[in-house]
């Protein structure tokens, strides 16, 4: 039995945590890596399901193609991978033009994803409760998840989204002031 499947996962997992932030990074490795990638999402990898719908989402060495996205994201979505639960809710809204149906949709992927973790899965749903967008507008839950996503933030790969998640809270604090007039 090769090792060969053993050793694409962990450079998966090690190139998710190193350089997933880096753009330029993510890039070039899409550039070079995506056969492997491919291999190893076919084969049920959901990290390689997410790099593969990445590079389809963005149009990075293979066409710009959100319906091929959909579906390696929903692949590893129901495989676990947070970041597909993530992307793919972010991916639902923008090409279902944040309906109704598209927001809750999304909304339940978010939820799926924060259950793992995800300080920008929390941030996104501190903002549905808060705008009703996927739910019922509830500002105590808009609340919980924004404080999620603050304790979260310092771990995430975004380097905005502290800045973000505070925005967010101050505009809950108004909306609450606003509630008890």
């Amino acid at each position: 039995m090769s090792d060969a499947p053993t050793q694409t996962a962990q450079a998966m997992a090690d190139y998710l945590t190193v350089a997933h932030d880096d753009r330029s990074t993510y890039l070039l490795d899409c550039a070079t890596s995506f056969p492997l990638w491919q291999e190893a999402a076919e084969a049920g990898a959901t990290d390689g399901c997410f790099l593969v719908a990445k590079c389809h989402d963005l149009g990075v060495n293979v066409p710009q193609d959100t319906v091929v996205a959909m579906q390696w994201y929903r692949r590893g979505a129901e495989g676990g991978s947070w970041r597909c639960q993530l992307n793919l809710g972010m991916l639902v809204r923008r090409v279902g033009k944040w309906s109704d149906q598209a927001n809750g949709e999304a909304h339940g992927w978010f939820l799926r994803a924060a259950e793992q973790g995800s300080a920008a899965a929390h941030f996104l749903l501190g903002l549905n409760f808060l705008r009703g967008q996927g739910a019922s507008r509830d500002l105590a839950r808009a609340r919980a998840h924004a404080r999620e996503a603050e304790l979260a933030a310092h771990t995430a790969s975004q380097p905005d989204l502290p800045h973000l998640v505070k925005k967010l809270l101050a505009t809950i604090e108004a909306a609450e002031r606003n509630a008890r007039r």
